[in-house]
């Protein structure tokens, strides 16, 4: 059981770590195929796979939005707020990493799927 929550947390933390590096010099859909790969190895089932693989995505894109906006000053989070009738910081952050976290539950379901019926066409 210990290893089992041991190793669950070395691969979200890093998912988390990949995907904010591959975020930092690939296109916004670089942490799909991490995904899949993470789903692929760790031997969860596809349910605890897709909450693992949304809450790693949905953290790393809120520590990289956040990062980007302590950058910029906050000058693009208060524009986008407003066309969003002011939506505040938070708001838009969470809206990102919703949005990241399902891609990427869903790409960690996918990985975790594809090893399930992998091994089923084993004897």
């Amino acid at each position: 059981m210990l290893k089992d929550n041991l190793k669950l947390v070395v691969i979200s933390l890093a998912t988390i770590f990949l995907t904010m590096v591959l975020g930092a010099w690939f296109p916004w859909w670089s942490f799909v195929p991490l995904c899949i790969a993470m789903g692929y190895i760790s031997d969860l089932v596809p349910v605890k796979a897709f909450s693992t693989g949304f809450f790693c995505v949905f953290a790393a894109w809120i520590l990289q939005a956040y990062y980007i906006d302590m950058l910029n000053e906050g000058i693009l989070s208060d524009r986008l707020g407003n066309i969003f009738d002011g939506v505040s910081l938070l708001g838009l952050l969470f809206i990102s990493g919703s949005l990241g976290g399902l891609g990427g539950g869903l790409a960690f379901a996918t990985g975790s799927s594809v090893r399930e019926l992998i091994q089923k066409g084993q004897p």
